[in-house]
């Protein structure tokens, strides 16, 4: 038997073959020999129907099975024979019947996982910056830090420019609250970026426990839709009036900063002696796992370019629900989105990013096995360990057996994450970045430069962008069929309900 194997991609192939006529007609009869030992047909006892009427009564059904039984103990055969392990379970695509010969023409599909070559970026051109701070530049980092690390003190005192206040405010529209109730928040009130420019003037020289209300006229193209409903944490927009009432004022305390920023440089306040050189290494902490961060994100998006394959479609779409069902949204709200289809935002983000992480994560499994990258294992355990230490999805209100189960959720990505920084950091050096001396706002240019790059999305190296049918995740998903051949659905085909 001539067997054809094409390559439709690097992650899918079909194969074709003729299965002769008289053999899918002798496994007709013993498909029905056994079928009249267990069939109910009207007017005749179990087990005493005729061959002839099984086989008129069933045709169809008898036919499918006989293909399928062929078929399958061929694939499986071919299939060992040249050593391939297919990805997933192979499924008869297509057959049609010769009229002369009565032989059947099979084309089974099935996926492998992708060839690609040992993925390097050995040639291209990457510069790898080394910051030279100056004095400058520390005190422009200490005058950011003075704003967003800024140490504050409560006062009973009206409210000035330069202080922030903790209000409760609610919006109302035509005399009825848009969110439903009061909210409370603090506003800085010399952030020059406020939505609401309006509520940060009232609330200055208010003190503690005045009420008031702002009124705004907003014109009818600043008003936008009527229809369209106000998010209830949008408190800027469609508002026609906002009633507020001050719970505290504070006021910043003079050259200090907060507790965590001096914690984390290890000095008591401004006027330590430290504090400037303490504040020099802090930024150059910064600098470098920014450096880092951003050459490691660098490589990743031009392997995804250089190496261009593709992946089996089910294990894309499997990891895409995945992404689905971690992404909050209720399982209605998920639903209603795979009715979109491709149209959907939601649908083609979850997509691709489980293309780019799957590919990302093939190319990783590929550079530690073949670059033979050692992994310590203290070295490892210690890289988790910070990682878990310093994660925010653990709480001291967790109990130990609490703790231990998100510890458990969390080592498999930081493991990974490990394994991929070592790899990076190993195809890095392939480029040989030039080194670049820069200061601080060359440094910063270049990391903006660096992530525009990658937020325009470089084309991902593959052969095919366009998703292929999204098949949603139910909870009663039908038991996986233990056939060799399936359809795409993962259930026996039957050929002669949609010839």
């Amino acid at each position: 038997m001539e067997v054809v194997i094409e390559e439709v991609n690097s992650a899918s192939r079909r194969m074709k073959f003729v299965l002769p006529g008289i053999e899918v007609g002798q496994e007709v009869n013993q498909i029905a020999k056994k079928m009249t030992k267990t069939v109910s047909v009207p007017g005749f006892r179990k087990g005493k129907v005729p061959l002839a009427v099984v086989k008129r009564k069933f045709y169809d059904q008898i036919k499918n099975d006989a293909i399928m039984a062929l078929v399958g103990g061929r694939v499986e055969d071919e299939l060992k024979e040249r050593e391939i392990e297919p990805f997933s379970q192979p499924y008869i695509e297509d057959y049609t019947v010769d009229d002369e010969s009565e032989d059947y023409q099979i084309t089974v599909f099935y996926e492998v996982l992708p060839e690609f070559d040992d993925p390097t970026l050995a040639g291209e051109d990457i510069v790898n910056p080394v910051v030279k701070l100056t004095e400058d530049d520390v005190d422009t980092v200490i005058e950011r830090w003075q704003k967003t690390h800024q140490a504050f003190e409560t006062v009973d005192e009206p409210a000035t420019q330069n202080d922030r206040v903790l209000l409760q405010i609610e919006q109302f529209r035509d005399g009825n609250s848009a969110w439903g109730e009061a909210q409370a928040f603090v506003l800085d009130l010399d952030d020059e970026k406020s939505e609401i420019p309006e509520v940060v003037e009232a609330c200055i020289g208010k003190s503690k426990g005045d009420k008031f209300s702002v009124l705004l006229n907003l014109s009818e193209s600043e008003q936008g839709d009527e229809s369209t409903e106000p998010e209830k944490t949008d408190i800027g927009q469609n508002s026609t009036e906002y009633k507020i009432e001050i719970f505290f004022v504070q006021r910043p305390i003079a050259g200090e900063f907060t507790d965590e920023l001096l914690e984390t440089l290890g000095v008591s306040g401004r006027n330590d002696e430290n504090f400037r050189t303490r504040a020099r290494e802090r930024i150059e902490s910064m600098c470098d796992k920014e450096r880092l961060e951003c050459l490691r994100n660098m490589t990743s998006a031009l392997l995804l370019m250089r190496n261009s394959f593709s992946l089996p479609e089910s294990m894309v779409i499997s990891r895409s629900n995945q992404l689905m069902k971690l992404s909050g949204l209720t399982k209605e709200v998920i639903e209603e989105e795979f009715k979109k289809g491709i149209e959907s935002e939601f649908i083609r983000t979850s997509y691709f990013r489980a293309l780019v992480d799957l590919k990302l994560e093939l190319m990783i499994d590929r550079l530690v096995v073949k670059r033979n990258i050692p992994i310590e294992g203290d070295e490892i355990e210690s890289y988790i360990d910070e990682k878990i230490n310093n994660s925010d999805l653990l709480s001291e209100d967790d109990s130990e057996d609490e703790r231990m189960k998100k510890i458990e959720r969390l080592r498999p990505s930081y493991t990974f994450e490990y394994l991929r920084n070592k790899a990076l950091d190993s195809v890095l050096l392939d480029a040989e970045p030039v080194e670049k001396e820069m200061d601080l706002e060359g440094f910063e240019n270049w990391a903006q430069e660096t992530r525009q790059f990658l937020d325009q999305g470089p084309d991902q190296g593959s052969e095919s962008d366009e998703p292929m049918a999204l098949e949603a995740d139910t909870d009663s998903a039908e038991e996986e069929s233990t056939s060799l051949i399936v359809d795409a659905s993962g259930n026996p085909i039957d050929k002669s309900k949609s010839v």
